[in-house]
């Protein structure tokens, strides 16, 4: 950290970012992933958060900041305000102590989540349809601003899916089965365009920054990329909200206030594996009530204004299941997602997402 101050106070006059240099930081949290990286917050000298700085535990993590560094500097040509002011700006990219850091300037807001943990929020189908509001509104602007021509085509793009998943995640009749019909329905839709956005990757309400007026700013961009299809930030939003409810109310057993139903059939998705996300997963995408209505609409309302199909999010949700499997090298999430595509695979005609289509 020393280090690290004394570099930034040195060159922050030329870095231009408005703001006084950091005189003191603090640890803000470290991934559990076997790459793990620190992140850090640094101060002005009146306590204002002026910057945000990464540095890997190992060399392993280097490539995950150069590849942040480069999302947030093409974005930052490519988007105008008010949308730019809501990514992190990247101030520098360098070594220091023999570390690789990334060094972005601070947003404003707090995390989604901080809401979301707080006793009541989560059955509170008010304050829940405004993060939804908040979450879509900012991704519809992103992916308008970001639009563009053409695209691998949806069938050449399964195909590298299914390999890479089988041969890192695992194969089973059942996953076989869904993959052939995921590829018969991508071949039926050949003519249909898929639309081309850039991608956030990790689309999730801990990296949505919420102020006064709605989303203030949107981080962790390590998993972005320039063109991919809309539904891998429109799914994952909705999907990782509904994973944790459960998670804010630890000491209820389970039960989540607010939501009838959630835990009824509990027996039916359990015996798909003991991933604790799987009931939530079930809630969002099989089940019934004001949540899955509100997760249904959010999806529907991307959908339409893309001009998508539901044709295309059949297809397109299970592959969403089987790239995040991929996504992070931790077993509890490479497994939890399998969990998830197994089950999607063995209900999946009783779920909006798959029989809409048909």
């Amino acid at each position: 950290m020393p280090a690290l101050l004394a570099r930034l106070q040195d060159q922050w006059p030329a870095l231009a970012t408005g703001t006084p240099p950091p005189v003191s930081g603090t640890v803000l949290g470290v991934d559990r992933a076997a790459v793990a990286r620190v992140t850090m917050v640094l101060f002005a000298a009146d306590g204002t958060p002026v910057a945000v700085a990464k540095c890997g535990r190992a060399a392993g993590a280097e490539q995950a900041l150069v590849r942040e560094h480069e999302a947030l500097r093409r974005l930052g040509s490519q988007l105008q305000e008010p949308l730019r002011g809501s990514i992190p700006a990247a101030l520098l990219l360098d070594r220091v102590a023999g570390r690789l850091v990334l060094v972005q300037a601070a947003l404003p807001g707090r995390p989604m989540t901080t809401a979301y943990y707080a006793p009541g929020h989560t059955s509170d189908p008010s304050a829940v349809a405004a993060d939804f509001t908040a979450a879509g509104q900012w991704l519809d602007a992103f992916q308008a601003r970001t639009a563009q021509p053409g695209g691998e085509p949806l069938e050449v793009e399964l195909k590298r899916l299914k390999t890479a998943y089988r041969d890192r995640v695992g194969w089973s009749v059942e996953e076989a089965q869904l993959f052939q019909e995921m590829a018969d329905r991508a071949a039926a839709m050949a003519a249909e365009p898929l639309p081309t956005v850039a991608v956030h990757g990790d689309f999730w309400p801990g990296n949505l920054l919420v102020g006064r007026a709605g989303l203030s700013g949107v981080v962790d961009w390590e998993l972005a990329r320039p063109s991919g299809h809309p539904y891998r930030d429109v799914l994952k939003f909705p999907m990782s909200y509904a994973f944790y409810l459960d998670r804010s109310c630890p000491w209820t057993g389970g039960r989540v206030a607010g939501h009838p139903g959630r835990e009824d059939l509990s027996g039916r998705w359990r015996r798909f594996g003991s991933w604790p996300n799987l009931l939530g997963f079930g809630h969002a995408w099989f089940g019934a009530g004001w949540f899955p209505e509100q997760v249904r609409a959010f999806v529907e309302q991307r959908e339409q204004q893309q001009g998508l199909t539901p044709l295309s999010r059949s297809v397109l949700f299970p592959a969403f299941l089987a790239e995040q499997a991929l996504t992070l090298d931790v077993e509890q999430f490479r497994e939890g997602y399998r969990c998830a595509l197994r089950a999607f695979a063995a209900e999946r005609e009783s779920s909006w997402v798959w029989n809409a289509a048909a």
